[in-house]
C-alpha cells in the first residue's frame, strides 16, 4: 500500500481516538478583590484560587498576584461537609450541619486555611429563578483576628471577612460561565442578618480599629 495512504489512515485513527476519549473535568478558578470598610476595591485580583479535579479529591492552588501562596487537597461530601488532607488523613474541617463543635486542621495560611472552624449558619438566595446555598463559618488561627468565611455550595469559598480590620476579599469573577457570581455576592454583602460585618457591629458597636493603609494596584 502506498506510504502516503498509510500515513493518512493513521492520522484519521488518531483523530478518531482523540475525539472519542472520555471527557475530563476542567479546572475552575475564582478571582478575589480586596475591599475596605466602604465597600471600595483597594486591591484588584489580589488572590486567584484554582481547583483541579483529581481522582476522588481536588487539588487547590492559591496565588497572590503571580506569587505562589499554598496548595492543599480537598474533598466535598454533600450533606456532610468539606474534608481536607492533613498528612495521610482526611479531616472534616467545615461541617454542613454541626454548629456545636469546631474542627482543627494541621495547616495554616490566612485567610484560606485556619486552625479552627465553626459553622455559624446557612442561607439560600434565589436569583433569577436559581437557588444558591451559602454556609457561614467563623475561622480562627489562635489570634484575636479571625475570619468569617462564606462557602457557596458546589463552587467553593467566595468571601472572607476580617472584623478586626473591617475588610474582606470577595470573588468577583470566575470561569464558571453559568454562575451569577455578582448577583450572589451583591446580595451577600448587603444582607444585614447574614453578613458578618453587620452582625459584628450589632454585638460590638464600639469596637476600635486602627486605620489600615492600602495600596491600590
Amino acid at each position: 500500500m502506498n506510504k502516503n495512504i498509510l500515513m493518512f489512515i493513521y492520522a484519521l485513527i488518531c483523530i478518531f481516538c482523540s475525539c472519542t476519549k472520555a471527557p475530563t473535568k476542567k479546572h475552575t478558578f475564582l478571582l478575589f478583590n480586596l475591599y475596605n470598610n466602604t465597600d471600595s476595591i483597594v486591591n484588584k485580583k489580589v488572590f486567584e484560587l484554582t481547583r483541579f479535579p483529581l481522582n476522588k479529591i481536588d487539588s487547590i492552588v492559591i496565588y497572590n498576584k503571580k506569587s505562589y501562596i499554598c496548595n492543599y487537597k480537598e474533598k466535598v461530601v454533600r450533606e456532610k461537609g468539606i474534608y481536607r488532607s492533613c498528612g495521610k488523613n482526611l479531616i472534616l474541617t467545615h461541617s454542613f450541619s454541626d454548629t456545636s463543635n469546631s474542627s482543627k486542621f494541621c495547616l495554616m495560611e490566612e485567610p484560606f486555611i485556619n486552625e479552627s472552624v465553626l459553622l455559624i449558619d446557612s442561607k439560600k438566595y434565589k436569583i433569577k429563578g436559581v437557588e444558591y446555598k451559602l454556609y457561614y463559618y467563623a475561622e480562627n488561627n489562635g489570634s484575636h483576628s479571625g475570619y468569617s468565611s462564606y462557602y457557596l455550595e458546589d463552587v467553593g469559598f467566595i468571601c472572607y471577612y476580617n472584623f478586626s480590620r473591617d475588610d474582606y476579599i470577595l470573588c468577583d469573577s470566575t470561569n464558571i460561565k453559568t454562575l451569577n457570581i455578582k448577583g450572589i455576592t451583591n446580595q451577600l454583602i448587603r444582607d444585614t442578618a447574614f453578613f458578618a460585618r453587620f452582625i459584628g457591629k450589632k454585638l460590638i458597636p464600639n469596637y476600635y480599629r486602627s486605620k489600615t493603609q492600602y495600596n491600590k494596584n
